[in-house]
């Protein structure tokens, strides 16, 4: 059953993400790190196998889990990576899902039944070992949609164009378009000038390209490369007509009024977004 929120970010850095892993390759995977992999992290696996995600750990810098795959990024290599010899801290029993060398965040099996892990945060130039969650789902249930609080919604924006030419009138603005084939996609960008001088407003649509890869790459999985023509929404909880702007704090009351002025009532990203992690 694939999960009722999905956890991954659009769009996909597509060399951070493997094709989707069959019954075989999971229990092949199992049996190379001898752990049984939590139920729930494999459903999302299955829906994509590795990649940044739209989620933060508030306090911490993890932003992805990495997928099922002799090839970088993967669980194995990470493992591969994490070395004993590097570090004060007890490292056994421990099956990292994201990392940089210098911490971890990992599944803890000791002392755990099958399948039923811990989440611990390692940080290997101390030598520490924190248990930050008792389970999978509890370290889900942590997490945070990003910029939950800075991000505004406007959904739907049925003729963004009128959004951009009526909202520049109102706030004094000319709104500057430029669209990239990687990253962000199209933004909408204008200096307003605020109480704190000027600041950058920006528009970007929900709807985005599912994946993409900087100009001097390529696909890494021929499986995978119809993903860089398909489309995908930043957030499902948001319509494909919505868009999210960002702006600075000084900003925000001035823009509220003209978005209220033109008919439009902001709402906060993170008060659109309120994930079931059941499965």
């Amino acid at each position: 059953m694939a999960p009722k929120t999905r956890i991954w970010s659009a769009p996909a850095y597509l060399p951070g993400v493997h094709p989707s892993p069959s019954r075989r390759k999971i229990q092949r995977v199992e049996s190379i790190l001898g752990v049984t992999l939590p139920p729930i992290l494999l459903e999302h696996l299955k829906a994509q196998n590795g990649g940044h995600i739209r989620f933060e750990l508030p306090g911490r810098v993890h932003n992805r889990i990495v997928g099922l795959s002799p090839s970088y990024p993967s669980i194995r290599t990470l493992l591969e990576n994490m070395d004993q010899e590097r570090t004060n801290a007890p490292l056994k029993g421990l099956i990292p899902f994201d990392g940089d060398g210098h911490w971890y965040i990992c599944l803890d099996y000791n002392g755990k039944p099958a399948g039923a892990p811990a989440v611990v945060w390692v940080e290997m130039d101390d030598g520490t070992v924190e248990t930050i969650a008792s389970s999978f789902e509890d370290y889900l249930g942590m997490l945070r949609i990003k910029r939950a609080q800075e991000l505004l919604v406007l959904d739907p924006v049925p003729d963004p164009q009128r959004l951009l030419e009526a909202l520049g009138a109102a706030l004094g603005c000319t709104f500057e378009t430029t669209t990239r084939t990687y990253g962000s996609g199209t933004t909408h960008k204008a200096s307003v000038e605020g109480p704190e001088g000027p600041q950058w407003l920006w528009l970007q649509p929900n709807e985005v390209a599912r994946a993409f890869v900087y100009p001097h790459e390529n696909a890494p999985y021929p499986a995978l490369a119809h993903w860089l023509t398909e489309r995908r929404l930043c957030h499902p909880e948001i319509s494909a007509q919505g868009m999210l702007m960002g702006l600075g704090d000084a900003l925000r009351p001035q823009v509220m009024e003209a978005c209220r002025g033109l008919g439009l009532e902001p709402a906060v990203l993170g008060d659109c977004i309120k994930p079931d992690w059941e499965h």
